[in-house]
């Protein structure tokens, strides 16, 4: 990749048949479809990429130590961990005054704005980027990085959209994320959206079809994370992307028109709260008079993933009660539930809902709630109901089992920890219940979440803060630079 301060636009006629607009950014929209072609920023040559790269913020929430490893990591290295706010430093989570959460937000605006305009980035034309992550739980999981479109998209679903939530947002937790997107000039997604396509036509032939996408880099990532390689996709792969995805969303607008539903061609699978955080930034900038149709902002940067990916995982995220005692967790569900809490056996019944009392699982209880809803919505109804009750009782989000026992340890937080969501009844349960409840499943466990390696420009200035210039196409060219 050459090397540049400035970002210049670059078009492939090739992209003409699928494409008849492009965002100000030079980004083709993918005619018919809620997608458009990104103009991704990389860090550029030089970059340690193993120490620009970094989990999503919403990772390790009670776990500051990792946060700590991964800042002396880092060191003075440019990292994605500059222009993100890790969760576990929020004032909500850290008890702190809500002011220092805008300390850190202004300095990850400077931060971002700097980056922006040094030279971190190098410069690449407009173009789909094949994702290959390897983790110590799978072999291969293969996604796609795409720009999607928020006027595709409602987190409240008053209206079913072609780009579809599966968990419920809670609205509380955007202001945070909202501070941070609102100026910014990047965003870097944790965003995961999948799409049903049990023939693998879309994603996987990118890997194995000659011609369709090339090497471009390929990253160790932090504290045994696993590796990630990405793979710039060509013009003949952005053909193959637009003519089977619109293929796969033909075939689910015939399905869902016999079935008497909306049609759902994309589903969000990861990073619920981030797009609804980018969606809520772009309504802001349409009422403020931004261009409506082709302002980059209208776009998210997402990874979309197949669902019958076999590295795909569905993963339970599990729930623990600071200030509440398990006896009283206890007494509460029994009598809910009208159920009686079963001493604790292995295998755990794959109904059941585990009351976690401390660090030995022997002193665990089994709870079997009613079984014509799914564990999870059934326990987050209860455990809300609790709260309420309850005000000093504070709910955590925790990936794995071992944080819950851990959390557990002092007798003064209760553990709930939930069954696995089966992914073959993933899409039955989305059309017939609509939502999930919040921080019902997780695409993996914690060490297997989305890296932030790319990032994209959301302001219609390229980054050294020019105005980007029109396009001019000339087809007797090919490819034609411009602005260079």
């Amino acid at each position: 990749l050459k090397q540049a301060r400035c970002f210049s636009v670059v078009f492939s006629v090739a992209m003409e048949p699928v494409t008849a607009k492009m965002t100000m950014m030079g980004e083709p929209i993918l005619e018919g479809l809620p997608i458009c072609v990104p103009k991704i920023l990389m860090p550029r040559e030089g970059i340690d990429l193993a120490k620009w790269a970094c989990v999503a913020c919403d990772q390790y929430e009670s776990e500051p130590a990792y946060w700590e490893e991964m800042n002396k990591h880092v060191g003075k290295s440019p990292s994605a961990l500059r222009i993100i706010f890790p969760e576990v430093y929020l004032a909500s989570v850290t008890g702190a005054d809500p002011s220092e959460d805008d300390k850190r937000i202004k300095e990850i605006g400077k931060v971002m704005s700097e980056y922006a305009a040094g030279d971190v980035f190098a410069s690449r034309p407009p173009a789909f980027m094949a994702i290959d992550r390897k983790t110590g739980h799978v072999a291969s999981r293969k996604g796609l990085i795409m720009a999607v479109d928020l006027d595709q998209y409602n987190y409240d679903c008053p209206i079913p959209t072609l780009i579809r939530p599966t968990e419920k947002t809670i609205v509380a937790r955007l202001p945070p994320r909202i501070k941070i997107r609102e100026n910014a000039p990047l965003e870097l997604p944790h965003i995961i959206m999948v799409i049903d396509d049990p023939g693998k036509t879309v994603i996987e032939p990118l890997f194995k079809e000659p011609g369709l996408s090339e090497p471009e880099y390929s990253c160790e990532l932090f504290k045994g994370a696993g590796k990630v390689s990405g793979f710039r996709v060509t013009a003949q792969g952005a053909e193959h992307v637009a003519r089977t995805m619109t293929a796969l969303a033909d075939k689910e607008k015939a399905s869902a028109a016999a079935a008497g539903r909306h049609p759902a061609v994309i589903l969000i699978g990861d990073g619920n709260h981030s797009l609804a955080t980018a969606k809520s930034c772009w309504e802001s900038l349409k009422a403020k008079g931004a261009d409506a149709q082709l302002h980059p902002a209208r776009y998210a940067l997402v990874e979309l993933q197949n669902l019958h990916d076999n590295g795909v995982v569905f993963e339970p995220i599990h729930r623990i009660l600071e200030g509440a005692k398990a006896d009283a967790v206890q007494a509460f569900l029994e009598k809910a539930w009208s159920v009686k809490a079963q001493p604790f056996r292995e295998p755990v019944p794959e109904h059941a809902v585990v009351l976690v009392r401390g660090t030995d699982k022997s002193s665990s209880l089994i709870f079997i709630p009613p079984a014509e809803k799914l564990p999870v919505v059934s326990m987050s109804t209860q455990v809300d109901k609790f709260v309420e009750e309850h005000k000093h009782v504070k709910i955590g989000y925790v990936h794995g089992e071992e944080p819950v026992y851990g959390a557990c340890k002092d007798g003064t937080t209760t553990g709930l920890l939930l069954p696995s969501l089966d992914k073959s009844r993933f899409l039955d349960t989305i059309h017939e219940i609509g939502t999930l409840p919040r921080k019902a499943f997780s695409m993996g466990e914690a060490s297997e979440k989305r890296f932030y390696v790319e990032a994209r420009a959301i302001l219609p200035e390229d980054v050294c803060g020019q105005p980007v210039k029109k396009l001019r196409i000339d087809p007797s060219q090919g490819e034609k630079l411009i602005g260079a």
